[in-house]
């Protein structure tokens, strides 16, 4: 294999194993932090942070070192990291849960599992180039910088295979044993390069001589808004489906399609790419305050619209730092040196700071179309007017923007609709204004992400109590037509009548006369211990009697904070009442078997399902706490999931018989329409069920059971 062979391969192969990597570890540690959405995001903040390590120890090392004994030490700790590789990672699966906190447990259960392979594995692509840059000569017209596009593309492969190849047909051990060789086949492609110095060297250069400030600022900028926007996207689809590497791969393989495109042999940017980029900023403020403000769209034209803006972004960005790249090879390494850095700021931007700040909004989105406008503001050449483009501008907001508009009209909600419109469409013709003006566009992004969490305060005919964001979601606490209302996300979990004669009645999805509110007005009075996963309002303990109790495993203790301070469904109960913090599964293996008699699973953040609580696993837990006639309810409303024949078979797969109940239309204006499913192990539940209209459900052969090795999420998108 000829060098240059060689050291694609391995910088593809490494690239690979490393994106393979996350997507591995950030699901094996879903179960541990909640199903939480910004596992991903705090697990791309700990792999960046490691990466930072990986490229300046290149930089600095190949620059005090001299080539020859850089590589070959190089050479000798990627053989003394592979030991690591292989008895390390599988602390991954057996890693215990936190009790507390987010960011801080999640990298130190990375830190001891993966993060020395990992390191290992970063530093193959910038090492690989700058290898084949001292071994052309100073003289020599070959561009180490295609090493880059390989890079990336053997991260695209990783993303497409992992979802439809490794995660269907491997289990998470199964998968780590074969990463594990891959480490070692990679180490093996590289090792007879690197134990022999480069064919040619440069003359040392002084470690003072830096690029100019200006330069260096432009990447980071660029860099850090590409990152920014990735995360915003998906946290924004992920926060409305699910944290799942199904729903992870499209955003972040987009991101690495558009590196691969600019950075290969024959980079493709094309000049209307770059002209068009003041044109997609209005269309991405523009679905950023549509979705901030409730208006949702069917899951596939809801990522399609979030990932043409991702794609033309950062493809700008990309293009924009291959243009600003370094032609100097002793400048290389700081030119990775510096993409690292900012890769880590936006993951420490979007996964710790933001949420931490408790911000009601996903004011990321925003901030990272402003980061990008900043780092082309850098840009000395000017940009055109083309006397098309106002035409594009009205084409693209009646593209973008006409569904919410034809959705409102079909819902017969125009009219609530329209002061929005009537707020966002000036917003449009303001961006498109300074669509060429690159500084006054970034000072307009940046007062719209500091405008964007008082957005709560702008819907007619309401007024906002609370609003708080933490790492499980966004909660908003408002009083509109004599109730007061919780929200999460983007989904209404709970309300309460201000009227103190009405207050103890549950609302919404646990009124008296829809599936759930039956079923417990039914249930015998005789002492029932019960248990409910998720808490939101507590409605459902005002259906207690004396001598009854119900425990609530919630997650969030903000949610908690909130039931209490704003709602009195706890307080006012009759029966005893008790909550648990943490993680429903960790909290339910403490449990002493057959302790309830129902047990409740609805714990959705926002319309986002916990995938790992609704697995076999899971279900035989829930199975072991209940008693021998023991009920077992799942709420599963959702907007974008039609969850009851993938949870349906996983209840069979253990014995249970499966019922089915919905309320549309509600029967009362307090209700909302909502849908059940229940599984009953024994003859007395099965018929109480029968009795009060459930109908048992039909098993869909097709349908596998879901379990924590693989739960495929896409059968059940409602698209």
């Amino acid at each position: 294999m000829n060098p240059s062979a060689a050291l694609a391969t391995a910088a593809g192969g490494a690239a690979f194993l490393l994106f393979t990597l996350e997507l591995m570890a950030a699901k094996a540690l879903l179960p541990r932090f909640g199903g939480s959405y910004l596992v991903w995001s705090g697990a791309i903040m700990f792999f960046q942070g490691v990466m930072i390590i990986g490229y300046g120890w290149v930089h600095l090392g190949s620059r005090w070192l001299g080539a020859a004994r850089f590589f070959r030490l190089h050479l000798g700790l990627l053989l003394l990291a592979l030991p690591p590789a292989f008895l390390w990672m599988p602390r991954l699966t057996a890693a215990g849960g936190p009790e507390a906190g987010f960011l801080l447990p999640l990298a130190q259960l990375l830190a001891v599992s993966c993060a020395i392979p990992f390191l290992m594995l970063a530093t193959v692509g910038v090492a690989t180039q700058r290898w084949l840059a001292e071994s052309a000569g100073a003289e020599s017209d070959v561009d180490p910088y295609f090493l880059y596009g390989f890079s990336n593309l053997g991260a695209f492969l990783a993303l497409l295979a992992y979802p439809t190849l490794v995660e269907p047909n491997l289990t998470l051990a199964e998968q780590m044993d074969w990463w594990s060789w891959g480490c070692l086949l990679v180490v093996a492609v590289q090792a007879p390069l690197f134990a022999r110095p480069p064919g040619a060297t440069r003359a040392a250069v002084p470690a003072s001589h830096l690029p100019a400030w200006r330069p260096v600022l432009r990447w980071l900028l660029l860099i850090t808004a590409s990152n920014t926007l990735y995360l915003a996207v998906t946290n924004l689809i992920t926060m409305d489906l699910a944290a799942v590497p199904f729903l992870w791969v499209p955003p972040l393989a987009l991101f690495l399609l558009t590196f691969a495109l600019t950075f290969g042999r024959t980079p493709w940017y094309p000049d209307w790419i770059r002209d068009r980029f003041y044109l997609v900023v209005p269309a991405g403020v523009f679905q950023f305050l549509l979705q901030s403000q409730g208006f949702v769209a069917a899951p596939g034209l809801m990522i399609a619209l979030h990932l043409i803006i991702l794609g033309w972004v950062t493809l700008v960005c990309h293009g924009e730092l291959r243009r600003a790249r370094p032609e100097r090879a002793e400048h290389l390494t700081g030119f990775y040196l510096v993409l690292a850095v900012g890769g880590f700021l936006g993951g420490l931007l979007v996964g710790w700071w933001l949420p931490a700040s408790g911000l009601p909004a996903l004011v990321e989105y925003p901030l990272g179309l402003m980061l990008a406008s900043a780092g082309l503001a850098l840009d000395p050449e000017s940009r055109r007017w083309e006397r098309r483009d106002p035409w594009i501008l009205l084409a693209l907001a009646a593209v973008v923007g006409g569904w919410p508009l034809a959705a409102g009209l079909g819902r017969g909600q125009a009219w609530e609709s329209l002061p929005g419109w009537l707020l966002l469409l000036p917003l449009l013709a303001i961006f498109g204004a300074l669509r060429f003006r690159p500084r006054p566009l970034t000072a307009a992004l940046g007062l719209l992400a500091l405008a964007a969490p008082l957005t709560g305060h702008l819907a007619p005919h309401h007024t906002l109590l609370h609003a708080h964001r933490n790492h499980y979601g966004i909660l908003r606490v408002w009083e509109q037509d004599g109730r007061r209302l919780l929200r999460h996300g983007s989904t209404q979990h709970g309300a309460q009548h201000l009227d103190p004669a009405r207050a103890r009645i549950p609302q919404l999805y646990y009124h008296p006369t829809t599936p759930m509110g039956r079923l417990l007005v039914d249930l015998p009075v005789t002492p029932l211990r019960m248990a409910v996963i998720g808490l939101g309002t507590g409605s459902l303990a005002a259906y207690l009697q004396p001598g009854q109790r119900m425990d609530f495993f919630e997650l969030d203790p903000d949610a908690v904070a909130v039931a209490r301070s704003h709602f009195s469904y706890l307080a006012a109960s009759q029966g005893a009442v008790g909550v648990i913090l943490g993680d429903a599964r960790l909290s339910l293996e403490r449990v002493p078997d057959g302790r309830y008699d129902l047990l409740t699973v609805d714990a959705f953040n926002s319309d986002a399902i916990p995938l790992h609580l609704l697995t076999l696993e899971a279900l035989a837990l829930y199975r072991r706490t209940l008693n021998t006639d023991g009920l077992l309810l799942f709420h599963l409303s959702n907007r974008f999931l039609d969850l009851g024949p993938a949870v349906g078979a996983t209840a069979r797969a253990l014995g249970g018989r499966v019922f089915t109940l919905a309320n549309p239309p509600p029967e009362h204006p307090d209700a909302y329409p909502s849908r059940w499913l229940a599984v009953a192990w024994t003859a007395a539940p099965a018929q109480r069920l029968l009795r009060l209209g459930w109908s048992e459900q039909a098993a869909i052969p097709a349908l596998s059971p879901w379990s924590d090795a693989y739960a495929p999420l896409w059968p059940v998108l409602t698209w």
